[in-house]
């Protein structure tokens, strides 16, 4: 990270935007990241169906500094969010991006809107060196395909696994660490829900508590399309059981 751009987040850090609202700075950097990526995307892969896409998606951090501002209803804000997740959805259903790439940007999109929902603030510790991050994505959370390098779909899967690419080796440290500890809580699940043989998200809250449940069960999603573990039973019944265990 440049003096120049850690001075400026310092800053922002202590404007009367962000002060005391580390969270809502984080999610409005990360929401600008995406932006970066699709718009790359459009433009080398010359794809004016994501147009729609990114005219949405160029909307929310405007949005989150106007709702910091308090010039935005936070319901407004989530509006914004939400209507940008339909139209990812309809977007795969179009053929327009492909299937893998769309959970990860609705995964990226859900948890944005869950921070700014919930969360006044990330813990004191953060500092502005954090947020010299680009978007940064699990690749076990795309599943393998065979699409060519050279299409849209196949571009946007390289942006999204390659985010550093171009970028000093500083700029990807927090962000490597919000991966690392991703990747402990989905271990700590897995072997709980191993280890239980089957266990509902209140029984895994109730041992990992250092997130929400619709963390842990964006976490359980991936586990299930990894074929780590399978889900019986519907919404508050559902039990989730190791895949060895199944008959």
């Amino acid at each position: 990270m440049s003096d120049s751009t850690k001075k400026f987040h310092e800053f922002a850090l202590k404007s009367s935007l962000f002060k005391g609202r580390t969270a809502w700075y984080f999610c409005y950097l990360k929401s600008e990241r995406i932006v970066q990526v699709l718009a790359t995307l459009a433009l080398s892969a010359k794809n004016s169906h994501l147009n729609m896409v990114i005219i949405k998606a160029r909307k929310i951090p405007e949005s989150i500094l106007y709702f910091a501002a308090g010039t935005l209803d936070r319901s407004l804000l989530l509006a914004d969010i939400f209507s940008l997740i339909s139209t990812l959805r309809i977007c795969e259903t179009e053929g327009i991006i492909q299937k893998e790439n769309v959970f990860v940007l609705i995964t990226e999109y859900e948890a944005i809107a869950e921070r700014m929902e919930n969360e006044m603030g990330l813990s004191s510790f953060v500092s502005s060196n954090d947020f010299s991050i680009p978007l940064t994505l699990n690749e076990k959370s795309i599943a393998p395909t065979v699409s060519s390098s050279h299409s849209p779909q196949g571009q946007l899967k390289g942006a999204m696994k390659n985010p550093d690419k171009g970028h000093s080796k500083g700029q990807g440290s927090f962000s490597g660490r919000l991966l690392k500890d991703q990747e402990d809580r989905r271990a700590k699940i897995l072997n709980f829900v191993r280890d239980s043989q089957g266990v509902s998200i209140k029984d895994i809250a109730n041992i990992v508590r250092t997130c929400s449940e619709k963390t842990i069960q964006r976490e359980l999603s991936l586990l299930i399309r990894e074929g780590e573990i399978t889900k019986v039973g519907e919404r508050r019944w559902s039990i989730y059981l190791p895949t060895s265990s199944n008959p």
